[in-house]
């Protein structure tokens, strides 16, 4: 089912400002993604209490936290029983060699951290189709699931 509007694609919980549903991205081999599966949002420390019955009744029951350890530790929120937390550290930031590279070289974007650290991305993905049957979401860089 494809929304009626743009708006749609956001996903209104309390505390949370930048959440949006991932469906209708083009696909390289034609097609589009599902609504309602996948979503993505800023940190989900930031979800109120009032907040997490929105992302169940949008069917989240996963969470894929793509953040470093050290911000993950910072965080002392308690989540619902219902939620499954998954924990990804997307950025690799051990990388030394690749992160003053891109910093000092002006680069942008995830392609070249694709190319440099290729095992975090499959790292995240992974999680994101391994996670147990409901919709997921990502925090901070961090996405959610859903059937598709």
């Amino acid at each position: 089912m494809l929304p009626d509007s743009r708006s749609e694609l956001v996903l209104r919980f309390d505390g949370l400002v930048n959440a949006r549903d991932l469906g209708g991205r083009r696909r390289a081999g034609g097609g589009r993604t599902s609504y309602g599966a996948f979503f993505r949002s800023e940190s989900v420390d930031l979800l109120s209490e009032m907040g997490w019955p929105g992302a169940a009744d949008a069917g989240i029951r996963t969470v894929v936290d793509l953040r470093q350890l050290i911000e993950r530790d910072r965080d002392h929120h308690a989540r619902p029983d219902w939620v499954t937390l998954l924990a990804v550290d997307l950025d690799g930031l051990d990388n030394q060699t690749f992160w003053k590279d891109y910093r000092d070289n002006g680069l942008c974007g995830y392609l070249p951290h694709l190319g440099a650290m290729p095992e975090r991305a499959v790292a995240a993905l992974s999680a994101l189709v391994t996670a147990p049957l409901g919709r997921s979401c990502s925090t901070a860089r961090a996405v959610a699931t859903g059937p598709a």
